[in-house]
């Protein structure tokens, strides 16, 4: 369970590493480091420093933030903000040692020996309203994303928990009550009848090969049939089994397209 949510936080970071707004935090922390200079820093910072050193600290730092948010907004921890506090707080002591690293490989031992307590709790607060602050930032964003494509996102999206950011349904399976939903991101269990997932993957254009299956026209990546039956691969390499009225779904399907073009 810890994996799957280790890997779920992990393929979210990873589409907010694609997102503008990470890049801009970024940018910011960065400049914010350089150029105000906690602890006198600035005076001892060069470009040089600020291009190779600033930037992948920040890049870095704000990589493994969004992670770690990534986690905090999880099921496991998404009711229970004492839990992940705990987690933001572990992590803010981890920057104030960093912190402490950095100030004193800039200006020297002698400066940090004096001021240590200071360089740490100046990290510690800073990454405490830093986390809170892009936390806040992503519900926010999250939020905008979900009322812009209420129209158009299909109502099957809000059901997924694990997959959340999933962009599009390649198919859906009927699992005894569950329904299956293979996105781009992976599959996930939803608890639905089979008949009502079809209706909530509105506008996603798609066929029913199978009794049990459904598959959205664009994630279809080659088919195999034979004596009237057959198999479906997706883009995703699942296979789904076609049923004699899939098959015919299919040949129709492909009697279109040849029309069309």
């Amino acid at each position: 369970m810890m994996g799957n949510m280790f890997r779920t936080a992990g393929t979210d970071t990873y589409l907010r590493l694609k997102q503008p707004s990470l890049w801009i935090a970024i940018v910011f922390v960065t400049l914010y480091d350089s150029l105000t200079g906690p602890f006198g820093t600035y005076e001892y910072v060069t470009l040089k420093q600020i291009i190779f050193f600033w930037l992948p600290k920040s890049a870095l730092v704000v990589a493994s933030a969004t992670f770690l948010i990534e986690v905090s907004r999880s099921a496991r921890f998404r009711h229970k903000p004492y839990e992940y506090l705990g987690l933001f707080l572990a992590y803010a002591v981890l920057m104030g040692a960093l912190s402490i690293l950095i100030v004193s490989q800039i200006k020297g031992e002698n400066y940090l020996q004096k001021d240590t307590p200071l360089v740490f709790a100046y990290a510690f607060v800073m990454t405490m309203i830093f986390l809170y602050s892009i936390r806040y930032m992503f519900n926010y964003i999250d939020a905008l994303m979900c009322k812009r494509e209420a129209s158009v996102r299909p109502k099957i999206f809000s059901r997924l928990k694990k997959h959340r950011m999933a962009n599009t349904v390649f198919a859906l399976s009927a699992n005894d009550h569950y329904v299956r939903v293979y996105s781009e991101l992976g599959e996930e269990l939803c608890h639905l009848s089979f008949a009502e997932a079809v209706k909530e993957i509105d506008p996603i254009a798609g066929i029913r090969v199978h009794r049990s299956h459904w598959v959205a026209l664009e994630a279809i990546k080659e088919t195999n049939i034979t004596s009237g039956r057959g198999t479906v691969k997706l883009k995703n390499d699942v296979k789904l089994p076609l049923s004699r009225a899939g098959v015919k779904e299919i040949n129709d399907l492909n009697e279109r397209r040849a029309k069309m073009i």
